[in-house]
């Protein structure tokens, strides 16, 4: 009798499946290297046999009941019913097998999207390293050619040809640097940062004790205490002179310990020295405060220019005296916050990132005005991208921003997204530009950007808008004046006159001097100003005004009733159409307070008489200088409000 095979023997003594799978796995791992046997697996779907052909169309019938053609149309009938069976699991299969390719491509695609970037990144990396390195040799070699012309000359002083001493000047009273504009902001090590904040402590401190705000309540503080003596002034000397050491050293060691501060200084004692345009280029590649640069143009002066010249305010002594000490001591403060350093402090992070934005993004032309009163104004100049409707990048827009308003974060960036190109300027004391904010500087600067457009940019008069906001219609309107050609002038949140306003936030006891300081420094009277200008005019009004009204205290309507903007357009009614405003002040008044739906209504003349029909054509007029904007004073305008005017001859 055959034996059964041992293995087959072995693992029928297995008690329990557990056994038996133990067994196999040890009979395995005895000879580990021999192939385990795997079985195939079995189709899943099996395809069903066609049928014989000799039964393929046979077709059943109650009367073969029991016969053999039954049980034929019967397996026939099985076979297909398995045919319909295979069909609809095929269908299945490749329907989840469509949704696994397209699943799958599109993991695909976001991995090469994601590859792509990663590529596209990495050659932006290289491409600006390449950059860097071409811009340092061609410095290298100008700094180079540079010196050559400077041995072949030999006509230096001597103070001049020590180049230690000229940069170790540099090192320690050089400009802030905050980048290269295009890269990441600058960080500064902790000793130049400690220098830093040490000079802003140092120079906040002299300009508190020196101020005609504040010297005079410290001279009475120490005198009542008993401190105004030679003791006190030499402690003050002795933590004046710790302050100067820590902020001198720790820029000087900090600086020096910075190779992107090393390599920046070179450029900017380079352009300082030599005037050139090239190396001012190099330097505009840098973001810094403007100390010590060279101006790109120089404005010539004007004798024919127009001003405006107000009645002459008159006084005694002591009012002259004290309208002087306002006016310098916090009147102008009040008047143009913009130019105080805590504010252009705290507004300094954001100012550097917006002016970054513009060079780096918006491809801006910064560039340097030196005005004929000696003050430095820094411009931007973005030019429009061709394409856009009605050739808007052939018209260029100067911003005159308000008393607390920057180009860099202004109303210059309204017609730049429409298309326009754009020339923005800080006034004096504003950002980088240096000066104070006086009417005389800030005309001066106002008619530089004017001649820079012109001559340097290449725009013609007719092709320049000038657009101010608040306080910047007054330089606004003053060049509209002086050059009458211009395309158009648009005025946001302006007043007709400074006067009223001030007198209006100070208490009414000090009125004579208001006035007084007013009409003699500063005399901002934009609606005289105005009647010099006859071409077409737009005034933007603020519905939610809060800073052009004089009364605050009322209800909505009183506190619009009294916008200073609503005077401004009488004043201008009356200028250009005198016959028509005649008699019909208070039209004006209720047209101002209507609705849009109102004014729509009132728009047509209710009959064919003379009364009618002026108040029609007024209204018409009204609608047509001026534009309702529902926002508050300082919301920047939506670009749907910025329409260039056009002449209105149908009025007389």
């Amino acid at each position: 009798m055959p034996r059964d095979d041992p293995i087959v023997e072995e693992e029928r003594r297995a008690q329990t499946a557990t056994d038996l799978m133990r067994m196999r796995l040890e009979r395995l791992q005895q000879n580990i290297h021999k192939p385990a046997p795997v079985p195939a697996r079995r189709a899943e779907l099996k395809p069903p046999r066609p049928p014989p052909e000799f039964v393929r169309n046979v077709v059943g019938s109650s009367a073969a009941a029991g016969s053999a053609e039954y049980h034929i149309y019967r397996i026939n009938r099985k076979k297909e019913q398995n045919r319909l069976d295979y069909i609809a699991k095929v269908a299945e299969q490749e329907e989840l097998d469509e949704q696994y390719r397209i699943h799958k491509e599109e993991i695909e695609r976001m991995e090469a999207e994601r590859t792509a970037k990663k590529r596209a990144k990495r050659q932006r990396r290289k491409e600006a390293a390449k950059r860097k390195k071409k811009v340092k040799k061609e410095e290298e070699s100008s700094e180079e050619s540079s010196d050559e012309s400077d041995e072949d000359e030999g006509s230096c002083p001597p103070n001049e040809q020590d180049p230690s001493m000229g940069r170790l000047h540099a090192l320690l009273n050089g400009p802030r640097l905050y980048r290269m504009f295009g890269q990441p902001e600058r960080t500064t090590n902790i000793v130049e940062s400690i220098g830093n904040n040490s000079m802003s402590l140092a120079r906040g401190l002299l300009y508190f004790s020196t101020s005609l705000a504040f010297s005079p309540i410290i001279i009475v503080f120490l005198y009542t205490r008993g401190a105004l003596n030679i003791h006190t002034g030499m402690i003050f000397l002795k933590y004046a002179s710790y302050l100067a050491v820590l902020a001198f050293g720790g820029r000087l060691v900090g600086r020096s310990m910075d190779n992107e501060y090393r390599h920046f200084i070179n450029i900017w004692m380079r352009a300082r020295g030599s005037g050139k345009s090239e190396d001012n280029e190099l330097l505009k590649r840098y973001d810094f405060d403007l100390d010590g640069v060279n101006a790109d143009f120089h404005a010539v002066r004007n004798e024919n220019l127009w001003y405006y010249r107000g009645v002459s305010a008159q006084g005694s002594p002591l009012l002259m005296c004290a309208a002087w000490y306002a006016v310098h001591a916090f009147g102008r403060h009040m008047l143009y916050p913009g130019s105080l350093a805590l504010l252009n402090w705290l507004l300094s992070s954001n100012l550097i990132t917006a002016r970054n934005l513009m060079v780096s993004a918006k491809n801006g032309r910064r560039a340097w005005l030196r005005s004929t009163e000696g003050d430095l104004i820094d411009t931007m100049f973005i030019r429009g991208e061709e394409g856009t409707p009605e050739h808007r990048h052939r018209t260029l827009v100067i911003s005159c921003e308000g008393n607390a308003g920057y180009y860099e974060i202004g109303i210059a960036n309204t017609p730049a997204q429409l298309g326009y190109s754009v020339l923005g300027w800080n006034q004096p004391g504003f950002g980088q530009s240096s000066g104070v904010p006086f009417p005389n500087n800030t005309l001066a600067a106002a008619d530089a950007v004017m001649q820079y457009a012109k001559t340097v940019l290449g725009f013609r008069e007719e092709d320049i808008v000038l657009f101010g906001w608040s306080i910047g219609g007054y330089p606004a309107s003053w060049l509209a004046a002086n050059y009458p050609k211009v395309r158009g002038v648009v005025l946001d949140a302006t007043f007709d006159d400074v006067l009223p306003l001030a007198q209006a936030r100070m208490p009414r006891v000090l009125s004579d001097i208001v006035e007084y300081a007013i009409r003699t420094h500063f005399d901002l009277n934009i609606q005289a100003i105005l009647a010099q200008y006859k071409g077409p005019l737009k005034l933007i009004r603020r519905l939610q005004e809060e800073i052009l009204v004089t009364d605050e205290t009322g209800t909505e309507a009183q506190r619009r009733a009294s916008n200073r903007a609503n005077v401004l357009l009488k004043r201008i009614l009356q200028q250009r159409h005198p016959s028509l405003i005649a008699d019909l002040d208070s039209q004006v008044d209720r047209w101002l307070a209507m609705g849009v739906q109102q004014r729509a209504m009132a728009g047509h003349a209710a009959n064919d008489s003379e009364v009618a029909i002026r108040r029609a054509r007024l209204y018409a007029a009204c609608d047509h200088y001026l534009t309702d904007f529902d926002a508050t004073h300082v919301q920047p305008l939506d670009p749907g409000y910025f329409n260039i005017p056009v002449p209105f001859r149908d009025l007389k």
